[in-house]
């Protein structure tokens, strides 16, 4: 796309240019069986150019540990879950004028 077929695009008058996002750069994330998971997006004024050849090149060397550490998470996650005694942090009634620590005596 063109300089000028970005500007003159709904999603660049609608989206981008309300919150001053001139160039976009957005690594996508998939799972093992091709599905989309996730994206990071990263955004520039025009203030600040297009991201460098070399930005561009870390972003790809970067993107499998990224990669890895999202799939981590995500196996984390569905474990957690997975354990029907879970119900989440533990809350314990505390007064703030308390002059104790909770749960100590």
């Amino acid at each position: 796309m063109t300089e000028a077929q970005l500007l003159a695009s709904p999603f660049y008058r609608q989206i981008m240019k309300p919150d001053g996002v001139r160039h976009l750069a957005a690594p996508l994330f998939w799972s093992d069986d091709t599905r989309f998971i996730t994206h990071i997006g990263l955004n520039r004024s025009a203030f600040l150019g297009p991201f460098t050849r070399a930005e561009r090149a870390l972003l790809e060397q970067l993107h499998p540990h990224l990669s890895l550490a999202i799939q981590r998470v995500r196996h984390l996650d569905s474990r957690r879950r997975s354990f029907t005694c879970f119900s989440g942090p533990s809350i314990i009634p505390w007064k703030a004028s308390s002059s104790s620590i909770p749960g100590t005596k």
